[in-house]
């Protein structure tokens, strides 16, 4: 996990995840054995390297990986939110909260809203 984020109302906490490359079995495997290791934190955000390994990643977090020298890995449950984005999604979404209007216009605005 790379950073723990804070929702702007600091109510929700979540943890964080960038994915630089394709995401990898071993990859995978971790963060599913990490998120068992901190039962305490329910929420998680993923940022993929690009828009096309949404999917993939989704659907690895959604599989039990079978390997021969290691256990099984299940599928991935965090308890609450998962969000999977891509990375550049990611770095307009994120800075987004309400004390900065300015921001949020040129999200909003970036969308042609």
């Amino acid at each position: 996990m790379h950073v723990l984020l804070l929702s702007p109302d600091q109510q929700t906490e979540y943890g964080f995840y960038m994915l630089m490359a394709e995401d990898s079995e071993e990859t995978i495997t971790t963060i599913k054995r990490q998120v068992r290791e901190v039962p305490t934190l329910a929420n998680y955000i993923i940022a993929t390297a690009n828009t096309a390994g949404v999917m993939p990643t989704i659907k690895d977090l959604d599989s039990v990986i079978i390997r021969i020298h290691r256990p099984n890995t299940p599928k991935l449950h965090v308890g609450g939110k998962l969000r999977v984005l891509p990375q550049k999604f990611a770095r307009y979404c994120l800075p987004i909260f309400k004390d900065n209007p300015t921001i949020n216009k040129t999200f909003i605005e970036s969308l042609d809203f």
